[in-house]
């Protein structure tokens, strides 16, 4: 039972590795193409920042993210 139990464990440690590295992988190159655009567009806007110089102080509005 307890061979079983080890050979259970390496597998799903292997299953659960391999999902982890797609997500990251994936996750990434969402963020390279929303950076960088994917060839045929430019970069996308992330973030907009709003600021405002007013008596030598800047003030600015919350960020909002924009949606990829």
């Amino acid at each position: 039972m307890g061979k079983h139990w080890d050979l259970y464990i390496h597998k799903m440690d292997g299953v659960i590795g391999e999902a982890l590295k797609q997500c990251v992988k994936s996750s990434l190159r969402i963020m390279l193409d929303a950076l960088h655009g994917d060839g045929t567009t430019g970069p996308t806007q992330i973030l907009k920042l709003s600021a405002s110089i007013k008596d030598n102080a800047v003030s600015r509005k919350e960020c909002v993210p924009v949606n990829l």
